[in-house]
Order: C-alpha cells, then sequence, then structure tokens
C-alpha cells in the first residue's frame, strides 16, 4: 500500500513539472515578425509567414518564398502598388478576401500554382489589372481570357475590374459566380449570364459603374444579397428563365431610374408590390427572347436568310430580318423559317439580323446576334446566240424613216466596239459610252469610248468605238453597265439623240461576241 502511494506521489510530481515546462514555453512563443520593402517605396507585414498588411507600399511587392498565405485585406485601397511578384518557389497557399481590394494601380499578378483558395472580391476595384494570369501548374484554378476559374470551369472566380470589354457572357460550363466576381467592372455594359449557372454569389455585379443591360439565364436559381448593388446605370434585366429565382436583400438597390425586369409572359414569382408595382425594386414588363443568329445564303445579288425560334420562352409567330447596310428587309412569317432579300450589291459583304415577334401579347425582342456575312454575286449578263436585228421602218405618207438607227447589237471586242447603223441621209454621226456601274460611282463617271464620222452617203455603216483606259481598267474588273448616247446631224435638217442602256462583259474574251440587246432608245429631237 505504501509502495503504491509513493508511486502516485511521484507521478502527481512529475505531471506539475511537465505542465510548468509547456507552460514556460507556451508563454515565451513570440511571434516571428518582419517588414520587407517594396522597390518604389514602403513596407509590407509578413507575420508567422503571413501577409497582413502594407505602410504606405508603392511599385512592385516582392512575397518571399517563405509566406504560406496572403491574408484579407492585405493591400486594401493601396493605389500606388503596380505590381506583385510571388518568388519562387511560391508556397502561398490562400489568398484571402479583399486581399488587393481597390488596389486602382496594380496591372499585373499571376496567382501561383501552390494556391489553393481565393478570397470573395480578391481583386475587386483593380481598375488598372485587364487581365489576371494563373500559373498554368495550379490544379486548383485557370485563366480564361485574362478571367479567373476553378481548374473544372464550373465557377467563374475573379473578373479583372480593369479589362476593356464592354459586352461578356459566361463561358458554357459555368454553373456559379463567385461573390464579388465582377464588383467594380469599370468597363462592362452588358452581361449575359448563361443558362447552365444556377448561382450568383453576394455583391457579385456590385458597384459596376457602367452596367447597362444583364441577361440571365433559364437555370439561374439564386441571386445573392447585393448582387447588382449600386448600379446606377442599370436600366434592364431579362430573366429568361419560367419563374423568378430565388433572391437576397437589396440585389437592385440602386439601379438606375426606370430600371425594369424583363419576364417572358406567363412567368411566376414576379409579385409586384407598392405604388408604382416594383419586383426587387425593378418595374415588370413581357417580352420575348432575342432568336439564335440567322443563317445567310448569298445569292444573284440576293441573300436567302433563315431564321429559328429561340431555345426558352414565347414561340415567336414572326421575324423581321434586316440587312447590315442599306435599309433592305425580309419577313419571315411563322415560329421559324426563310426570307429572300433582293437588291442586294454584287461583291458587298453583308451581315443580317432577326428580331423576334408575337402576335398576342404584342411583344418584341431584342435584335439577334449577327448572321454570317457573305457577298452576293453578280446577276448573270444573257448573252443571244445571234444579233437581234432592228429593221428600218417603212416610210409612209405622214412618217418619215428615222435618218439614223441600230441594225443590231453591238458586237464587243477586247480592244473596243462595233456598232452596225442604216443611215438614210448624209451627215455627221457622234457616238459616245459612259459607265453607269456603281463601282464608280466615288469619281467622276467614266467614258467607256467616243468617237464620230462624216458620212455623204446613205447605207450601212460600221461604226467602231475604241476603248479609253478607265474602261480597260473597269472592265478588267467585271462586267459594267453603260449608257450609250447616239446624236445624228443630218446635212439637212434637225439633229436627233437617242440613248440605250447596255451591259458589258468582262474585259476577258477570246473572240468577238454579240452583248445583250440594247433597251428601246427613247429619241429626243433638238
Amino acid at each position: 500500500m505504501q509502495l503504491r502511494r509513493n508511486r502516485l506521489r511521484l507521478g502527481l510530481v512529475l505531471l506539475v513539472s511537465l505542465v510548468g515546462l509547456l507552460s514556460v514555453g507556451v508563454g515565451s512563443a513570440s511571434a516571428v515578425t518582419t517588414t520587407p520593402a517594396c522597390d518604389g517605396g514602403g513596407t509590407f507585414t509578413i507575420i508567422d509567414n503571413v501577409v497582413t498588411g502594407n505602410t504606405s507600399c508603392t511599385g512592385t511587392v516582392t512575397i518571399p518564398n517563405t509566406v504560406t498565405s496572403i491574408a484579407g485585406t492585405a493591400f486594401p485601397t493601396s493605389p500606388l502598388v503596380t505590381a506583385v511578384v510571388f518568388a519562387s518557389p511560391s508556397i502561398v497557399a490562400s489568398i484571402g478576401n479583399q486581399a488587393f481590394s481597390s488596389a486602382t494601380g496594380l496591372s499585373s499578378i499571376t496567382i501561383p500554382a501552390s494556391v489553393t483558395a481565393i478570397g470573395t472580391g480578391a481583386f475587386g476595384g483593380t481598375t488598372s489589372l485587364t487581365s489576371i494570369s494563373v500559373d498554368g501548374a495550379n490544379p486548383n484554378y485557370k485563366d480564361t481570357d485574362g478571367v479567373v476559374f476553378n481548374r473544372n470551369g464550373t465557377t467563374l472566380v475573379a473578373y479583372p475590374s480593369g479589362n476593356a470589354r464592354t459586352a461578356y457572357t459566361t463561358p458554357s460550363g459555368v454553373t456559379s459566380i463567385y461573390g464579388e466576381a465582377f464588383r467594380f467592372a469599370s468597363r462592362l455594359t452588358s452581361v449575359t449570364i448563361g443558362s447552365g449557372v444556377t448561382t450568383i454569389g453576394d455583391n457579385a455585379f456590385r458597384g459596376a459603374p457602367r452596367l447597362t443591360s444583364v441577361t440571365i439565364g433559364s437555370g439561374v436559381t439564386t441571386i445573392g444579397g447585393a448582387a447588382f448593388y449600386n448600379n446606377g446605370s442599370l436600366v434592364r434585366v431579362d430573366f429568361e428563365g419560367l419563374s423568378a429565382p430565388t433572391v437576397g436583400a437589396d440585389q437592385f438597390y440602386g439601379a438606375g431610374a426606370g430600371a425594369t425586369a424583363y419576364r417572358f409572359a406567363g412567368s411566376t414569382g414576379f409579385d409586384t408590390a407598392g405604388d408604382p408595382p416594383k419586383w426587387n425594386r425593378l418595374l415588370v414588363a413581357d417580352y420575348v427572347a432575342a432568336p439564335p443568329a440567322p443563317v445567310a445564303v448569298a445569292g444573284a445579288e440576293s441573300a436567302t436568310i433563315t431564321v429559328a425560334a429561340p431555345a426558352v420562352g414565347p414561340t415567336p409567330t414572326s421575324y423581321l430580318v434586316t440587312a447590315s447596310s442599306g435599309d433592305a428587309t425580309c419577313t419571315v412569317t411563322g415560329a421559324s423559317g426563310s426570307c429572300l432579300i433582293t437588291g442586294l450589291t454584287a461583291a458587298t459583304t453583308y451581315t443580317f439580323t432577326a428580331v423576334a415577334k408575337t402576335a398576342s401579347p404584342d411583344l418584341t425582342s431584342l435584335a439577334s446576334a449577327a448572321s454570317n456575312e457573305v457577298a452576293p454575286t453578280a446577276a448573270p449578263v444573257v448573252v443571244p446566240d445571234t444579233p437581234v436585228i432592228v429593221t428600218t421602218a417603212v416610210a409612209d405618207t405622214t412618217v418619215s424613216p428615222a435618218p439614223v438607227s441600230s441594225t443590231g447589237a453591238p458586237m464587243q471586242t477586247p480592244t473596243g466596239l462595233k456598232f452596225m447603223f442604216t443611215v438614210t441621209q448624209p451627215g455627221t454621226i457622234w457616238l459616245q459610252l459612259k459607265s453607269t456601274s456603281t463601282r464608280s460611282t466615288h469619281r467622276a463617271t467614266p467614258v467607256i469610248c467616243t468617237t464620230t464620222k462624216r458620212i455623204t452617203k446613205a447605207g450601212k455603216l460600221t461604226l467602231n468605238c475604241p476603248y479609253t483606259k478607265a474602261a480597260r481598267q473597269l472592265l478588267a474588273k467585271g462586267a459594267l453597265a453603260v449608257t450609250s448616247t447616239t446624236t445624228f446631224t443630218p446635212t439637212v435638217g434637225t439633229a436627233t439623240t437617242t440613248t440605250s442602256a447596255l451591259t458589258l462583259k468582262r474585259l476577258r474574251i477570246a473572240t468577238p461576241r454579240p452583248i445583250a440587246k440594247p433597251t428601246t432608245p427613247s429619241s429626243v429631237t433638238g
């Protein structure tokens, strides 16, 4: 019994001694603090290998390779920090919430391969940061077009606030948008959130000063608190789901005057209250979704455009298709289909957009994205196999015979044109051709050829009209529309002028062939 008591006393003594030693060890432990210099002036603070803050840091910040993390708000509102460099091999595992928030001078950073966690709003308000890079060896994150995503691309983590894009569409595969991901994005005016996205985080688009329109895809079920808070330019939010998403507090607080939520007719959950009635501070109106980009196929001075129905919302009853230049339009009737636009200029590039409409209720969509580019071909030039002979009318007692008339279509040769006339009396014939092609409208109307000949007796006449230099240049590029003017001044009597429209073939012919039959001449006596 005594032995047992002695052993118990010894154990208690050893336990007290051990506790005392541990107490001395804990009490003597102290944090290790360093303050490395920033290359432009000032310092930043590292406590136990964690960057915790900075003092007037300027220029480039080089993070030592002993640092394990950057704490939240380590460099907040640090306008003179321009770049962050991680010494290799970096062991930084985390970048805290708003670590670089509103560091407006920051223009360069590459997230190292060691990082496993990035906090919300880590780069919000970095208005000089146009792109965020991620080390390609990082197994947790990646960058696409300067935007940070998790490695499998399902979460959009951070958008560079200073990127020059004015419009952005979330890539396919994204299912969630991180809290504060687009906070203070300074250039964006429109955002399209794809149908695969289900969740938009808190403050996701807060304070984006130029954001005017947002399209929220049909898959979105949750919008976090203050997601679109203090966006004074925001006036339109299109909801492409058939029911309103669950929303947090103050998502649209501070939106622009008259800001409206556009929903599909028949959508549920957009319960309004107040005067005027609003849903989450937005007015509510119905709309039909914009159709997908049309598909265009070029024709001869025309294009056929095919339109499909939008994937969501009410089915349109018609579409108005508009060409990208000029005022040419056509209409598709029904849920989908094609229409033809004519009168287009050959060799000119066009795209086409479509606006969807429904009859009941009477709704009109925004314009679709542009179609593929097409360039219509020229209308074919019809060349008869044999000349069309125009015979002179037999004179009667009341109608005098024409002093000069064409006996057929002119012949086109590599050097000029040959005209055949029947002349009923002596005189002087003058002939000139000028281009009426749209290819020459940017300068003075080119003369194709001019010739004059004096006739001493009646009969058949062949008149050669050689090409001008300008004519050869134009004809080398393609067919040419021209106007032919013929003036015959008889030795006795008054002059007669006739005009006709012709189409000359491209100057690449082996043997002379007749061109199209001229239009019926109009005579002017002067």
